[in-house]
């Protein structure tokens, strides 16, 4: 029997965000960017100078939301998908294994369902409650540091296995004492600002040559 909270946070607005994804137009055989608040407040198309890029981040979602909601990610057949999730796994206090479990059937499902797709998986950024003004209201989310990285070791050891490349944000977002540097923070010390957005962007583009460019004929509706 399960100990932890398997529901993603914010259910009301989570449920909402799935019926606006159902609504819109988003184009297919383009670049997906998919998981939780680290991607829904991306500015992905003017990051990247792509108006075909579509959102599917959802503020509060978890590797069991994301998982769940799958079928509307495979519809898209993405060229390129980028994932990001898991700090609120981490907060939930679902185990790591847990999580990666489900990223990693998540990626397997992709593979098999979209095959042309190219699946990018981020690993999590780290927390910094020193500089946070919201020390309440994201009381779970600080001072798990470790587990973030057991977690992000783990994507790492499996991404050979499941056939997905491996971003490391960790690395170049953390401070000296391992928190989220706050040059890229937010006063949350969790979410990023545009500065963090936008070297967010500069790595996926220059360290990891991921080609943002908009095809021409490749995006339908």
């Amino acid at each position: 029997m399960t100990k932890y909270n398997t529901e993603p946070f914010a259910t009301e607005y989570h449920n909402a965000r799935l019926l606006k994804f159902k609504t819109e137009k988003a184009a297919k055989n383009s670049i997906v960017f998919a998981g939780c608040s680290m991607i829904e407040f991306g500015q992905w198309q003017d990051l990247l100078n792509n108006a075909a890029i579509v959102n599917r981040g959802i503020l509060g979602d978890n590797s069991f939301g994301l998982l769940n909601r799958i079928d509307d990610i495979i519809n898209l057949q993405p060229e390129i998908l980028l994932i990001s999730i898991g700090i609120n796994d981490i907060a939930g206090d679902i185990p790591m294994n847990v999580t990666c479990k489900n990223i990693c059937a998540f990626v397997k499902k992709i593979n098999g369902d979209s095959p042309s797709s190219k699946v990018f998986v981020h690993n999590i950024l780290p927390t910094n409650p020193v500089h946070s003004e919201h020390k309440t209201e994201f009381i779970n989310h600080y001072n798990k540091n470790k587990q973030v990285e057991q977690l992000n070791k783990a994507l790492k050891e499996e991404s050979s296995s499941y056939n997905f490349s491996y971003i490391d944000l960790h690395s170049s977002f953390k401070d000296e004492n391992g928190n989220l540097n706050k040059e890229f923070a937010n006063p949350d010390g969790i979410h990023l600002n545009a500065n963090g957005y936008k070297f967010w962007a500069e790595l996926l583009r220059n360290k990891y040559s991921i080609n943002f460019e908009q095809r021409s004929g490749n995006a339908s509706y």
